[in-house]
């Protein structure tokens, strides 16, 4: 695990100025809540942080997040979660660093631009050494953890520069309803079978190791992505996706990587999980951009939207 003497404290977080004074604050918040569990430590931090909602109310789920990525860079020190031991994920999780631990980047610093580095190379997570090796690298260095939701990592990369592993990349199933997207696709008057959502593919992932400074690194990353994914794609499921889609929670991020990168901004979400039944929000909201894989891309969504048999393959 990295430490906070590796990484610089965070200038800004949850959308607001944090650097080392921030980082003090909420050192004697953390303090303050020995023997509390992770829930009441975040509940402390939103009151004396200022992590509250535009309506009040306390941005638990976010402050969550936040203290997390804190302590997996080694600035503070959280409690063992309540449920850690719940289906073996901690010994899992220790089975799988075990397994890829030969394989585990060092912490040197990378700096400078990628072009000046040598040649960028992404390719596809091979075999379980490799697979565990993804897997633990977002679960230390990723705000979100490996997993979300249960999505499965559909496609799953390593990039680097010669034998400096740089960061990882997945994608997975598109989300089943997002309103910006689909008004952007003019699906929003009819519902959108599944063989369309099918030819969509979702950026779950993407981490760039916390010690790689590189000017202009994820806007290539991205671009190689675009023009690799449909055909690795195409021969591992029999055919290819024509639209990428990924969701940038914009007090964190500005995107403009995916905006150097050419991706479309669409909209943003509306605060809305996919069990929030009651329409009450209270998710962070997050900008949603597209990325088109081909040109003729919306009437290949139209044609399998409307049943029609049309083969994406390029």
């Amino acid at each position: 695990m990295a430490t906070g003497a590796q990484q610089r404290v965070p200038e800004r977080l949850l959308g607001l100025d944090f650097g080392p004074e921030g980082l003090a604050r909420l050192e004697a918040v953390v303090e303050g809540a020995a023997g509390a569990n992770r829930c009441e430590i975040a509940r402390r931090a939103c009151e004396s942080m200022g992590w509250i909602s535009p309506a009040g109310v306390p941005r638990l789920m976010s402050a969550r997040a936040g203290l997390l990525k804190l302590h997996r860079a080694g600035f503070i020190q959280l409690p063992a979660p309540a449920k850690g031991n719940a289906n073996g994920r901690n010994r899992g999780c220790r089975e799988r660093e075990a397994r890829c631990a030969e394989l585990l980047p060092s912490q040197e610093p990378v700096v400078g631009r990628i072009d000046e580095l040598g040649a960028l190379w992404l390719r596809q997570v091979q075999g379980p050494k490799e697979s565990a090796l993804y897997y633990t690298l977002l679960e230390r260095y990723h705000y979100l953890g490996a997993k979300l939701g249960g999505s499965p990592h559909l496609m799953r990369y390593l990039f680097g520069v010669g034998e400096v592993l740089l960061g990882v990349i997945g994608f997975g199933p598109a989300a089943l309803k997002v309103a910006a997207r689909d008004q952007f696709l003019g699906w929003h008057r009819e519902p959108v079978g599944r063989r369309a959502l099918g030819l969509i593919i979702n950026n779950l992932r993407f981490l760039i190791l916390p010690w790689v400074r590189c000017a202009n690194l994820a806007s290539q990353v991205l671009g190689r992505c675009g023009r690799q994914l449909p055909r690795d794609f195409a021969a591992r499921y029999g055919y290819a996706p024509v639209l990428v889609e990924t969701f940038v929670e914009r007090e964190r991020f500005l995107g403009s990587c995916y905006r150097a990168a050419n991706w479309l901004w669409v909209g943003q979400t509306r605060g809305r999980g996919k069990r929030d039944r009651f329409h009450r929000g209270g998710l962070a909201l997050k900008d949603v951009w597209l990325y088109p894989l081909r040109r003729d891309f919306r009437r290949h969504l139209s044609a399998s939207s409307c049943g029609c048999h049309e083969s994406a393959d390029q």
